[in-house]
């Protein structure tokens, strides 16, 4: 199973006016929760890379043929076939030699490739490990999984192993302190902690990233519950339970409904609503992210937080900001509205998103720019594409 796929984050569902906030948002990617990451934001043009200030400056010139987002004055280029390397913000190579693969898998680690195999190194190119690693995956919570002769297992920030590479294949660490691990013996699934310890073993099938997960355990059985501790949730079986949770809310397919539902932590319910009429994501609350539920259905859309319901006017719900600014599609149109339905930005593009919910990212026939905390387009729609990940370089096929 290769874990490391292309990162495409400027492909993020970011057609047809919709954009999934349920996704996982990696805390070692800086990159993941900001647009003008160290004030430059990484853009292509004529089919090439280069990056961009808030005032639309071209500042590092679209000569790459591949760019990550800056972080921390670094930023990883394609210079060439097979030829990559890190630059600051003069333009200037910092590694004395390119490497036909570079990875940003945390702020001071970054997997690099020799030939067939990959090595970590820190920032300034001083190896940790040798290139060793038949595959990798970025760090979650302090552990990355690696692959070495067919077999997976976890390494650390200074490239120690800390979880034996014995089994078939893995997850990443989730924000709850567990993996997903595939024995190599018999293929079953089992959920196990930083600290090495089983939480959950022996089961066909385990889905989630806490604090909910779904197991069964063959595949005539249906799915239960579990809590990060691995004891049961509740004492429900359900026929289908969806790969992924937003805190609390998972889609869940019972023999006769299937729904999105928002469970209370001692199990019961606290709100659920049609899938095919529902989504769930999380919206910004200072430096928290606290999760939501909606439905919408003939121009209406209803919010559900915690504490309150808001009633927006549109057809469907992109993103929610916070709790009062929030983008939606209307006559297949985005625009950016608050909770009171007064427009901030009108409907007139393509796609509008945003992951540092002060700049959103825009699009227009296709071509990409930048709107500004004042809600008006500080980049025009001028780019055939952007990159806001300072972990990869988009565009780049690995393998």
């Amino acid at each position: 199973m290769k874990k490391l796929m292309i990162f495409m984050l400027s492909a993020l569902a970011l057609c047809s006016c919709q954009f999934s906030s349920s996704q996982r948002e990696n805390p070692n990617d800086p990159g993941a929760d900001g647009v003008f990451m160290d004030g430059l934001l990484a853009v292509k043009q004529d089919g090439k890379w280069g990056h961009v200030d808030k005032k639309g400056n071209v500042v590092i010139p679209l000569a790459y043929d591949g760019a990550s987002a800056f972080y921390d004055g670094v930023a990883l280029v394609q210079t060439g076939k097979n030829e990559m390397q890190l630059i600051n913000k003069k333009n200037e190579t910092l590694l004395p030699q390119a490497y036909s693969y570079l990875f940003r898998a945390e702020k001071n680690a970054i997997f690099y490739k020799v030939g067939e195999k990959f090595g970590l190194m820190d920032a300034k190119g001083n190896l940790l490990t040798q290139a060793i690693y038949d595959d990798i995956s970025p760090f979650y919570d302090g552990l990355a999984a690696v692959e070495k002769d067919d077999k997976w297992g976890f390494i650390d920030k200074t490239g120690n192993v800390h979880i034996d590479l014995i089994y078939y294949t893995v997850e990443d660490f989730d924000d709850y302190g567990n993996a997903r691990v595939q024995s190599a013996e018999n293929y079953k699934w089992g959920l196990i902690n930083k600290n090495k310890n089983m939480v959950l073993e022996n089961l066909e099938t385990i889905r989630g990233e806490g604090p909910l997960y779904a197991a069964r355990e063959n595949y005539e059985s249906g799915y239960k519950l579990y809590k990060v501790d691995g004891s049961l949730f509740n004492n429900e079986v359900y026929k289908y339970v969806s790969w992924y949770a937003v805190d609390y809310i998972l889609n869940v397919e019972t023999e006769t409904e299937d729904l999105f539902v928002w469970f209370n932590e001692d199990g019961s319910i606290f709100k659920s609503v049609p899938y095919d009429s529902g989504y769930r994501g999380y919206y910004r609350d200072g430096k928290d992210l606290k999760p939501y539920l909606s439905s919408y259905g003939d121009g209406n859309i209803d919010i559900h937080f915690r504490n309150s319901t808001i009633h927006l006017q549109g057809d469907r719900l992109v993103q929610a900001i916070t709790n009062k600014i929030f983008i939606v599609s209307r006559n297949e149109k985005c625009g950016i509205i608050d909770n009171n339905n007064n427009i901030l930005f009108d409907f007139t593009h393509d796609v509008v998103y945003s992951n540092d919910r002060t700049y959103y990212i825009c699009q227009l026939d296709k071509k990409y720019g930048v709107i500004g905390p004042k809600y008006d387009v500080i980049v025009p729609a001028v780019y055939d594409d952007y990159n806001v990940s300072a972990s990869n370089v988009l565009g780049t096929l690995y393998y």
